[in-house]
């Protein structure tokens, strides 16, 4: 209900430094407004409830070094305005996004660790597009190659990020829209579930299937979304 809402038309900006490009961002169907084009974009987020959060990974081309940076670099300059409904308040917030611009030598082991966080975001939105590109090609009865096409996606998923409880769930999504992409009695039987799933991962709401020989919980949960479902029951 409206109690449970934070902030109204969130509207998130992005604007390059000198020299720096945006190459894509992920908005999940989210409408994103370009303000110069490779330069400075806009995001129409628009309500978020207590307790949700959304992410947005972004692809940048930075310009090429002479050598390394002793500080961190900024890249872009982040502007996030809403009205908070608690307090009845327009509100504007600035940050920035910075990177490390190192040499070979100087990296340390714990510069290589990949943020997993950025991971997980990344293969959720490249799994909602795949998942919606197979769906396209199913419908045209191309079942081989929207099988294909998911497997691009699945393969990236190594071990260690399918320990994250999320990730899993995410790869056997991706499993179950690939096997109910078999045929075109299978995909008509589950495509239901296969445009559900696409419409969560997207939109990062919850994601998961149950079927008869599987149940599992639902991912990027949460806190308030539980307890409205532990209201209801």
């Amino acid at each position: 209900g409206l109690c449970s809402v934070n902030a109204q038309g969130i509207e998130v900006t992005i604007k390059a430094r000198d020299g720096v490009q945006i190459n894509n961002i992920y908005t999940g169907g989210k409408k994103l407004t370009t303000i110069e084009d490779k330069t400075e974009y806009r995001i129409s987020v628009g309500d978020i409830q207590s307790g949700e959060n959304r992410d947005y990974p972004i692809e940048f081309s930075l310009p090429s070094l002479d050598e390394p940076l002793e500080n961190e670099m900024i890249i872009a300059d982040i502007s996030i305005s809403f009205m908070n409904v608690k307090h009845d308040l327009y509100q504007t917030f600035e940050t920035t996004i910075s990177v490390k611009r190192l040499n070979q030598d100087s990296i340390l082991e714990n510069d290589q660790i990949q943020n997993v966080l950025v991971k997980k975001q990344i293969l959720r939105m490249k799994s909602a597009l795949a998942m919606d590109t197979s769906d396209q090609l199913a419908s045209k009865g191309q079942f081989q190659q929207a099988r294909d096409h998911l497997d691009q996606v699945i393969q990236e998923f190594d071990d260690n990020i399918i320990e994250d409880h999320t990730m899993k769930v995410l790869k056997d999504d991706l499993l179950f829209t690939q096997t109910a992409m078999k045929s075109q009695n299978s995909y008509r039987s589950k495509c239901n579930v296969i445009k559900d799933n696409l419409g969560m991962y997207s939109k990062q709401r919850a994601g998961g299937y149950q079927n008869k020989k599987c149940s599992l919980d639902r991912a990027f949960e949460t806190k308030t979304r539980k307890k409205m479902k532990s209201k209801r029951n």
